[in-house]
């Protein structure tokens, strides 16, 4: 009996359930001053995250609990702070310049400078007062900073931010304590007169690197080392923010376009697509970028193509200002900062399953040839999909469903949805009852998780519900949700029934003729009562999804009735279906 299928009510009644990466939003204190907002840049030390507010506002958040532990307000209302940095020798320190607006009751209409107050300024994070301020010359306003590997704190002076006319050329000093020990009074720019734009230092060795931003000249990358700054290249574009691999063998520049091998100080082009991203590694070494865009891409760089997993939708009109990829024990922490808030996301790294389970009645057992299963776990992948063709792929967006059987050569399974938490595949049909094996899933990156063993029998029914109704279909009017006549021809939808006849391949469409009859025909009883069965076997044009035809008995009484399916020394879990009146 042919009946009409309607395609998006079967599967819903599969359930896809869309895994999302575990998210939390802090809410960052508006700054006292002015009541701006828009925090800069946090940075990590010692368990602790501190943001930054432009107004010279610092809040601490424990990353142990993941909580506001507390705000620091600056003593001193006009500071301005243009990078913080923070470590446990010396505190939180803010590279500032004195700025207050030109119109206090209006910011938005301009800042003027006060040159001679500017300073870098050491905060005690418990008291949040100022400890001392450094101010390594009358022309330095200090603009980047970094501490170095020795725990010196590297700072710069950039031509912009309040840099007087007198001696408009950026600056480094290095301090310690009170003491500049390494003040570059001369220009590193004879030629031009771009801006330090940001700095970055090794933590294995007394070496820092910064770029410039294009001003009136190119952008170029510079080393600084003990004895002065040196020019390495100049940059095809603006480079921005840079950043470390963990051996510290490579640096990486915001616009993605060049990455400098700091063992030989040479350039490589590493072409990437605009806009600049703001860069972090993870905890597995790989590379994370986030885009400036109103919708954010966190993107894997470790392995050679890019696999985009989404991650965290921005709200339309907030900037992104920072991200940090903080390795935890099973996942990698994403610290992304955006205009007012701090968004934890909780990333996977390696795929873990925690449960095969049937694709209908998501209950673990031993598996039927062709049957639909799911897989619950972690990082099984970076995007939620769905396959859209047949014959069903055996990869989505780098991810793989794997099993071995009685130790014979692995095969790949055909599925139609994959997402960080779940994926559903076809068991091979192909594969007889009585085989054992192992599955695995190998997720974006090449990773593999750890194998779980599985054994076959000849069926495992199970129903497909909607909503936790049984779904039917009634052939004279259609579909039915759980209610039924006595006499009625209805159909069901299933899986685990088992090897068909004759054979179709997994991963294809069952054929309309001849049909894929069950070799092990199942009986179905409705209130302890026999149903006879029309048809069992493969659905006409659906692929692994199994129909059952039958008739409603007509000894059946009205009200609440159980459905069971028995097949070849297995039972379907219990159902409920109403039975209505007959209208005889």
């Amino acid at each position: 009996m042919k009946l009409k299928i309607h395609s998006w009510l079967i599967f819903a009644g599969l359930l896809f359930a869309q895994g999302s990466p575990k998210t939390q939003v802090i809410d960052l204190p508006a700054g006292s001053y002015y009541s701006l907002t828009g925090q800069r840049v946090m940075t990590l030390s010692n368990g602790k995250i501190y943001t930054l507010n432009v107004g010279g506002q610092v809040t601490i958040i424990n990353l142990k609990n993941r909580s506001i532990e507390r705000t620091i307000e600056p003593d001193e209302a006009e500071i301005f702070a243009t990078d913080l940095c923070a470590s446990e020798e010396l505190g939180v320190v803010l590279p500032s310049s004195i700025m207050y607006p030109s119109d206090p009751t209006n910011p938005n209409t301009g800042w003027v400078v006060k040159e001679s107050s500017a300073a870098v300024r050491f905060l005690d994070p418990q008291s949040g007062r100022v400890v001392h301020k450094v101010r390594p010359s009358p022309y330095f306003s200090p603009n980047n900073c970094a501490i170095r590997a020795d725990g010196k704190l590297v700072v710069t002076s950039s031509l912009k931010g309040g840099s007087p006319r007198e001696d408009p050329t950026p600056k480094i000093a290095v301090i310690k304590g009170n003491i500049v020990e390494g003040f570059v009074v001369e220009s590193l720019w004879p030629t031009n007169e771009n801006s330090i734009d940001h700095i970055l230092c090794l933590k294995t060795e007394n070496k820092c690197y910064f770029t410039t931003k294009y001003d009136y000249g190119r952008p170029e990358i510079w080393s600084l080392t003990p004895s002065g700054p040196k020019k390495l290249a100049d940059l095809p574009r603006v480079a921005g923010e840079i950043v470390a691999s963990p051996d510290e063998k490579k640096i990486f520049m915001q616009a993605l376009t060049v990455v400098l091998n700091t063992t030989t100080d040479s350039l490589e082009e590493f072409p990437f697509m605009n806009p600049p991203p703001i860069l972090a590694f993870s905890g597995d070494s790989s590379l994370v970028y986030w885009f400036y865009t109103n919708f954010g891409y966190a993107v894997d760089l470790g392995v050679q193509k890019i696999i985009p997993g989404f991650i965290f939708q921005n709200p339309e009109g907030e900037k992104t200002l920072k991200i940090l990829a903080l390795r935890q024990q099973n996942f990698d922490l994403l610290a992304i900062l955006r205009n007012s808030s701090l968004v934890f996301v909780e990333v996977p790294r390696k795929p873990m399953i925690h449960a095969v389970v049937n694709g209908a009645s998501f209950q673990p057992g031993p598996i039927a040839p062709g049957e639909w299963i799911s897989l619950f776990g972690s990082s099984l992948s970076f995007r939620t999909v769905t396959a859209d063709k047949v014959p069903l792929p055996t990869e989505l967006k780098g991810t793989k469903v794997w099993i071995q059987v009685d130790n014979n050569q692995p095969l790949t399974l055909p599925f139609i949805f994959v997402s960080l938490n779940q994926v559903n595949a076809q068991f091979p049909i192909e594969v007889p009852a009585g085989s054992q094996g192992k599955i695995w899933v190998e997720g974006p990156g090449n990773q593999k998780s750890d194998s779980t063993t599985f054994s076959v029998v000849s069926a495992n029914p199970a129903l497909f519900t909607y909503q936790g109704e049984v779904i039917i279909q009634n052939s004279f009017n259609g579909w039915l949700l759980n209610n039924v006549q006595p006499g009625q021809i209805v159909t069901l939808y299933a899986t685990g029934l088992g090897e068909v006849q004759p054979l179709v391949a997994s991963g294809i469409p069952a054929p309309f003729d001849p049909l894929a009859w069950t070799i092990n025909k199942p009986e179905v009883f409705i209130g302890g009562r026999p149903c006879e069965i029309l048809f069992s076997g493969l659905s006409p044009g659906w692929v692994g999804l199994y129909q059952i035809n039958l008739r409603i008995p007509l000894d059946v009484p009205p009200g609440k009735q159980s459905l069971v399916i028995k097949q070849a020394n297995s039972n379907s879990p219990e159902y409920n279906i109403t039975i209505s009146a007959s209208s005889n």
